[in-house]
Formats: C-alpha cells, structure tokens, sequence
C-alpha cells in the first residue's frame, strides 16, 4: 500500500487558511482543522462547522489582510 501524496492539499490556501497564527482555538476553527486534515486523508469532501462564517467576521473584522503566499513549496 503506497500513501497518497498529500502535497497539494498541505499547500492549498484553504489548508494554510486553517492553520495559520490566527486560526484560533474557537470550537469552529478547531473543528475545521481536524475535519479538513481527516477528510483529505480519506478522499472525502471536507465537512466544515456551520457556525465559522461568523465566527471568521467577528474575529477577522479588525484584522489586517493576509499577505500574499510565495509559490513553491511549504519545504
């Protein structure tokens, strides 16, 4: 059994979206990180909490842009 290559999913922005600084540990943000690394591993559709658009405006409502991501890999 060989593993699935993950690199593309460990390099998408939505990954990165997850898990950077900011992404704190509300009950939705760290639902989203787990389900999205489970389901990528599965080959499911990710399954994120109902309640992270609200929670993304109201932590995100004074915080500064994302700065734009190099190319190239994360290593």
């Amino acid at each position: 059994m060989v593993p699935a290559d993950v690199t593309p999913w460990l390099e998408a922005k939505e990954f990165i979206t997850h898990t950077r600084s900011d992404a704190s540990n509300s009950r939705p943000k760290l639902f989203n990180r787990i389900h999205y690394v489970r389901d990528n591993l599965l080959g499911n559709a990710v399954t994120l909490d109902p309640d992270t658009a609200l929670v993304e405006r109201s932590a995100n409502a004074e915080a500064p842009a994302d700065e734009p991501q190099a190319q190239g890999s994360l290593w």
